[in-house]
C-alpha cells in the first residue's frame, strides 16, 4: 500500500505515525514545504520571545522518522491526479498513491488595506516569519493588526524583545468569540499592566510610509507610528490543490465521518478540513483529525464525531481558557471574580456547556477534569 500525506504539520505527521502503527510494511510519504522538520506549531512564540530553539519544538526528531521508515519530503505538490492516482511535484516528479491524505493546512489572510505592499509588513504563520519579525523587533515601534490569540501572544513576544507594542482590533473587545464583555475587560486591563497598548472597534485604512513602514492610519482619524505592522487576521484553509483535482470544497475541504473527501481514497485532516460546517483551525483538533484519518486509510474502523472546541491563552502572567459558546440562553451563570482571576461558567441540566476562566490555573485544570469526566461538576468545587 502507498500512503501519501500532503502536509507535514501536526494533522499529517499524526496520521503517518497512526498508520505505521497499523500497516507495518507499506511506503508512507509526506510532502512539505518547510525546509525543517515538523515542529509544534502553537510553541513558534516561544521561539519568537527567544525562550527556546526551533529544535527543542520539533515533533520528533530525524531518527524517528527513520526508524519509523515514514519519508519526508522537501517538495510541494502542484498536481493531483485522482483518475490515476499520480501525483505532480514542483519538479514534474511523478509519485502514485493507494490512499492520499490532504493535510495542507492553512495560510494568513491578508485584508485589503491600502499600502500592505510595504517593507516591513509580516504576517506571523512560520519559523522563517518568526526569524524576520526577531530581526526588526527590538527597541521598535510595532503595531499588530488583530486581537486575537496569536495577535495577543505575539504583542507579548515582542514585547520581551523590547518592542512597542500597540494591538489594533476590528471588534469592540478582545476575543469576542471565546469570551464574554465582562471577561474580555478583564483580560485587556492585565496585558495593559505588562505595557501593551490597544486601540479596539477601529480599522485599519491604510499602512503610511512611502516603501518602507512609517505607521498606520484608522478609520477614526488617528495615526499610530510604527516601524513595522504585523497583520493577524485570521487564516484561509488552503483548498486549491483539491479544487484542481475536483475535490468538493466550501471554505475547507468537505469530509464526510470517516474523513474522506467526495473523491474516494482521498482524504482531508487539520486546518483544512471542513467537517459538519466547521473548521477548526486549532492544534488539537488537528492532532484528533490526524490521527483517525492516518487509522482510517489503514483499514481500521473508526469515525470522527467533532472535537471540542477550546482555546487557551498564555501571555505572561495570565493563563486563559475557554470552552463551548459564549452564550446560552436558557442556561445558568455560575461568575466568580477575584482580584487577579475570573471564572464564568454557563450550566444546563447540571451539564457544563460553556466556562470561561482567566488567572486561576487551578481552576482552569478543574474545567478540563470535568469537561473529560475524569471528575463530575458538583464533586470539583468549581460551583459555590
Amino acid at each position: 500500500m502507498k500512503y501519501v500525506i500532503i502536509g507535514g504539520g501536526i494533522a499529517g505527521i499524526s496520521a503517518a505515525v497512526a498508520i505505521r502503527e497499523i500497516d507495518a510494511k507499506g511506503s508512507i510519504d509526506v510532502f512539505t514545504e518547510s525546509r525543517v522538520l515538523p515542529y509544534y506549531r502553537p510553541r513558534l512564540i516561544e521561539v519568537l520571545a527567544e525562550k527556546i530553539t526551533l529544535d527543542k519544538i520539533f515533533i520528533h526528531p530525524a531518527s524517528f522518522y527513520t526508524e519509523k521508515n515514514i519519508t519526508l519530503h522537501t517538495e510541494s505538490i502542484i498536481k493531483i491526479d485522482n483518475t490515476r492516482h499520480e501525483l505532480i511535484s514542483e519538479h514534474n516528479r511523478i509519485y502514485l498513491y493507494d490512499r492520499l491524505l490532504l493535510a495542507t493546512g492553512s495560510y494568513p489572510f491578508i485584508p485589503p488595506i491600502q499600502g500592505i505592499e510595504k517593507n516591513n509588513v509580516y504576517t506571523f504563520r512560520s519559523q522563517s516569519d518568526a526569524n524576520n519579525i526577531k530581526n526588526i523587533a527590538r527597541k521598535k515601534q510595532i503595531v499588530i493588526i488583530g486581537g486575537g490569540l496569536l495577535g495577543l501572544e505575539t504583542a507579548y513576544s515582542l514585547k520581551l524583545l523590547g518592542a512597542k507594542v500597540t494591538v489594533v482590533e476590528f471588534f469592540n473587545r478582545l476575543l469576542p468569540r471565546q469570551l464574554d464583555v465582562e471577561g474580555a475587560e478583564f483580560l485587556k486591563k492585565k496585558i495593559e499592566l505588562d505595557g501593551i497598548h490597544f486601540r479596539l472597534n477601529v480599522e485599519t485604512e491604510a499602512i503610511l510610509g512611502e516603501n518602507t513602514v512609517a505607521g498606520i492610519k484608522l478609520n477614526s482619524g488617528e495615526s499610530l507610528p510604527a516601524d513595522a505592522v504585523i497583520i493577524s487576521a485570521g487564516v484561509r484553509a488552503r483548498t486549491k490543490l483539491a479544487m484542481q483535482a475536483g475535490v468538493s470544497v466550501n471554505k475547507g475541504i468537505l469530509v464526510n465521518n470517516e474523513l474522506e473527501t467526495s473523491i474516494p481514497h482521498i482524504y482531508a485532516a487539520g486546518d483544512v478540513a471542513e467537517y459538519n460546517h466547521l473548521l477548526y483551525g486549532l492544534w488539537i483538533p488537528a492532532k484528533e483529525q490526524g490521527t483517525i484519518a492516518g487509522n482510517i486509510m489503514a483499514g481500521k474502523t473508526m469515525q470522527y464525531t467533532g472535537s471540542r472546541l477550546e482555546s487557551r491563552l498564555k501571555v505572561s502572567h495570565i493563563s486563559l481558557f475557554s470552552f463551548g459558546p459564549v452564550d446560552i440562553n436558557d442556561a445558568k451563570e455560575e461568575i466568580s471574580k477575584e482580584k487577579d482571576s475570573y471564572t464564568r461558567l454557563l450550566i444546563k441540566n447540571n451539564q457544563l456547556l460553556g466556562a470561561i476562566c482567566i488567572g486561576d490555573k487551578k481552576k482552569i485544570m478543574l474545567i478540563t477534569k470535568v469537561l473529560s469526566g475524569v471528575v463530575s461538576l458538583n464533586s470539583s468545587g468549581l460551583r459555590k
